[in-house]
C-alpha cells in the first residue's frame, strides 16, 4: 500500500468523522496526517487492514483528549469497496 492509499484511508476516517463533528479544514488535515501516520505503523507491522479499527479509533481517542471534538468511530473497513463503516457511540 503506498503513502496516497494510506491518506486516502485517513481522508476517508476524517471526512465520516467530521460528519458528526464540527472542525475547521485544518484541523481535518492535521487528523489526516495523524492517521496516515498510524496506519503507516501498522503496515509496517504487518497488520492487516481488519486490524485497522483499533488502532484507528485509539488515534480518534487521542484527537478527542486533545480537542475539543466528539465524533463517531469506525466499526470496519471494506478492502474492496474502500469503505469505512461507522460505529457510532453509545
Amino acid at each position: 500500500m503506498t503513502d496516497r492509499e494510506l491518506r486516502l484511508w485517513a481522508e476517508r476516517v476524517v471526512e465520516l468523522y467530521a460528519s458528526r463533528a464540527k472542525m475547521t479544514l485544518l484541523e481535518q488535515g492535521e487528523l489526516e496526517r495523524e492517521l496516515a501516520s498510524r496506519f503507516k505503523q501498522a503496515l509496517l507491522a504487518g497488520k492487516p487492514l481488519g486490524d485497522w479499527v483499533e488502532v484507528t479509533n485509539t488515534g480518534l481517542d487521542d484527537w478527542e483528549r486533545a480537542h475539543p471534538q466528539r465524533g463517531t468511530r469506525v466499526g470496519g473497513f471494506s478492502e474492496g469497496g474502500r469503505q469505512v463503516f461507522e460505529r457510532r457511540r453509545p
